[in-house]
């Protein structure tokens, strides 16, 4: 039974969105910061999902930047997630994407 509802949630992770954003951003960071919320509470594998997805995609961005504006310096995935968790908490209705993409431009901000 565990290993039916892990495809199945796998597989819906991996369905792609229809959108405008459908042609960048793909996986849970399609997913409903309220989504994020209640995976976090249940701490099970949606959260492993989602967490990966937010640091796959900051440690993306922040790789493909010039090595000197490194934003993700001295950060660590509790604190991300952290940071995620309090956004989520805040604005159920956004998405994973824009909590991920609101923590990307504090920390930038604030290595300048």
């Amino acid at each position: 039974m565990k290993k039916l509802v892990a495809i199945l949630t796998l597989s819906v992770v991996l369905l792609e969105p229809v959108s405008a954003f459908a042609n960048w951003i793909k996986g849970a960071g399609w997913s409903s910061c309220g989504t994020w919320t209640a995976a976090r509470r249940a701490n099970g594998f949606d959260a492993q999902i989602q967490v990966s997805w937010v640091l796959g995609y900051l440690s993306g961005l922040n790789d493909s930047l010039d090595k000197n504006h490194d934003f993700l310096a001295g950060q660590d995935a509790q604190g991300i997630t952290a940071w995620i968790d309090n956004f989520c908490a805040a604005q159920p209705l956004k998405q994973i994407f824009d909590a991920a993409d609101a923590l990307r431009e504090e920390l930038a901000k604030n290595r300048r």
